[in-house]
């Protein structure tokens, strides 16, 4: 587990998914994106809502809100997709909120097994209420991520054969 404390993560984006406040640290966050166009395999997990081609980099996107348990709001032509620097992976959230400096001070231990594999590392006052400080390694679980991966495979092989008969 990454010191909750560090500078590392004093710098975050906010942002809302399934009517609650989120946050992610920016040294976690590789850039935003504009739903598009999302290819599915045949197969398709719950809160996997498809790969998206990113200049030729299919990058799998969950739907953090499905993930979470809780309700999803419809996509729009601005529905934002959190791409993460590690493990390629894109999160599809409600809304972007602002990049806000949190005082390491002001951030509380999330209690233990508030959300499933405890990838909620962190909370702290903002506005009227609390935000919940994401750990993107900690977003999927063990068994998820070989799922998704086996997906992620399964869809590269799909696309090189249409591309290959084409």
């Amino acid at each position: 587990m990454r010191d909750i404390f560090d500078a590392r993560i004093s710098r975050v984006l906010t942002f809302k998914a399934g009517g609650g406040d989120w946050a992610l640290s920016l040294g976690d966050l590789r850039e935003i994106v504009h739903l598009s166009h999302l290819t599915a395999p045949p197969v398709i997990s719950e809160f996997l809502e498809g790969f998206l081609n990113l200049g030729g980099e299919q990058v799998p996107v969950i739907r953090l809100s499905i993930l979470l348990g809780l309700p999803s709001t419809l996509d729009g032509l601005y529905t934002p997709i959190l791409l993460l620097k590690r493990g390629t992976l894109g999160l599809l959230i409600d809304e972007v909120g602002e990049i806000i400096d949190v005082p390491p001070q002001s951030l509380r231990a999330a209690p233990s097994g508030q959300v499933l594999n405890d990838f909620i590392e962190a909370e702290f006052p903002y506005r009227d209420g609390s935000v919940h400080l994401i750990d993107s390694d900690k977003v999927l679980l063990q068994e998820e991520k070989l799922r998704l991966r086996d997906l992620h495979d399964q869809h590269r092989r799909r696309l090189a054969r249409l591309e290959s008969n084409s």
